[in-house]
C-alpha cells in the first residue's frame, strides 16, 4: 500500500466517533428543518382559513347582498364565523392594537375589492351598450 493510499484502519477511533456524531446531528437538523417547514406550511394556512373567514364576516357585517327576509340569516352566518374564529384561538375581546391594524387592511382589502368589481360591472355595461 502507497502513501497516498487511505487506510481506514489508521484513523483514530475517536476520530470516527466524532465523525458519527457530526452526521448523526446533521441527519437530525435535515429533520428539524422538514418539520420547521411543515409547520411554516401549517401556519400559512391556519392564517389564510383566518384571513378568509376575518373576510367574510367583514362581508356580512357590512351587510353586503342582504335583504329583509335574508336578515335573520345573515346574523346567523356572522354568529357561526365569530365561533370558528374563537375555536381557531382567536379571542372574543381581541387586543385592539395588531387585529384592530389587521381588520383596517381587510376593510380596505374588501373596499378596494368591492370597487374593482364595480368598475368592472360598469366597463361590461359599456361595453354591451357598444355591442347593442
Amino acid at each position: 500500500m502507497s502513501d497516498l493510499e487511505f487506510n481506514s484502519d489508521s484513523i483514530h477511533p475517536e476520530y470516527q466517533a466524532v465523525e458519527r456524531t457530526i452526521k448523526e446531528i446533521e441527519k437530525q437538523l435535515k429533520i428539524v428543518e422538514i418539520k420547521k417547514l411543515y409547520i411554516q406550511r401549517d401556519y400559512l394556512d391556519q392564517l389564510n382559513k383566518y384571513n378568509k373567514l376575518l373576510l367574510k364576516l367583514r362581508e356580512l357585517q357590512l351587510g353586503k347582498g342582504t335583504t329583509m327576509t335574508a336578515e335573520a340569516a345573515r346574523k346567523h352566518r356572522i354568529k357561526v364565523l365569530e365561533q370558528k374564529l374563537i375555536a381557531m384561538g382567536v379571542p372574543s375581546e381581541p387586543d385592539m392594537s395588531g387585529l384592530e391594524a389587521e381588520r383596517l387592511v381587510l376593510d380596505a382589502r374588501l373596499q378596494a375589492h368591492m370597487k374593482i368589481n364595480a368598475s368592472l360591472l360598469a366597463s361590461d355595461a359599456i361595453r354591451r351598450e357598444r355591442w347593442n
